[in-house]
């Protein structure tokens, strides 16, 4: 599940901590100047348009990799029944969020 704000979440996390970036990710407008803002992503000289859902899933894996040790994203339900995620850490529980995406973010720039 891709969040609408994907663009704008990962540049708050990363702005607060830029060791989460996702290495050669980027969200600008396009070289030709027709095409508008898009995902680019930079690897051994090759650029490519990743559409959102292999974006959300690059951020998804390094965010969840720099965790801390005890931390974990856990998807739960809340007093009115409706399935949320949040980060469960080694200190307390974290925002709860509509999805894992949102809540690792919740958590590091909580935690930033």
């Amino acid at each position: 599940m891709t969040p609408a704000n994907l663009p704008d979440l990962y540049a708050r996390v990363v702005a607060k901590r830029p060791d989460l970036a996702v290495e050669g990710l980027t969200y600008e407008s396009c070289f030709c100047g027709k095409c508008g803002l898009r995902w680019h992503l930079r690897e051994d000289w090759c650029l490519s348009y990743p559409k959102d859902h292999r974006v959300s899933e690059m951020i998804l894996a390094r965010w969840v990799e720099a965790l801390p040790i005890h931390a974990g994203v856990v998807r739960g339900m809340d007093q009115d029944n409706h399935s949320r995620w949040y980060v469960d850490g080694p200190r307390h529980i974290y925002d709860c969020c509509d999805t894992p995406l949102e809540a690792l973010a919740a958590f590091w720039e909580s935690t930033a």
